[in-house]
């Protein structure tokens, strides 16, 4: 089970969802379908470096996608940051399966923190 924690910088239009531990089955997607209720920020950073995505079947990456997509926001952009080899490739998977469905948001995925935040506002 990890441990997932949402900051949100509205004065930024910046949420940073930190995850610490494992992912389970449906961990992250429920905690996204609640943040999603209300007014997501255009700005998403999701800090896995401490976590692993990889005890998450393959099979559900795409219901994590088709969960992002209802909430896609025009100019979004979402920085996926990872510390390993085996999360960095599930995350380059889920990049190229959301950028191939049609996304307003774009998605990239990261190994360092300072990368990712440059790309995030370079367009802000």
């Amino acid at each position: 089970m990890a441990d997932i924690k949402l900051h949100i910088n509205k004065e930024r239009d910046l949420t940073t969802i930190t995850i610490v531990g494992t992912l389970q089955e449906g961990e992250l997607s429920s905690v996204l379908r609640d943040y999603y209720k209300h007014s997501p920020t255009r700005l998403i950073m999701l800090d896995s470096r401490e976590g692993s995505w990889s005890a998450i079947p393959s099979e559900l990456y795409r219901n994590t996608i088709e969960g992002w997509k209802r909430s896609d926001q025009k100019n979004g952009r979402t920085a996926l940051i990872f510390s390993n080899a085996v999360d960095f490739g599930i995350g380059r998977m889920l990049e190229s399966h959301f950028s191939m469905t049609g996304h307003e948001t774009e998605i990239e995925c990261f190994r360092d923190m300072e990368a990712a935040q440059t790309w995030l506002f370079e367009s802000a």
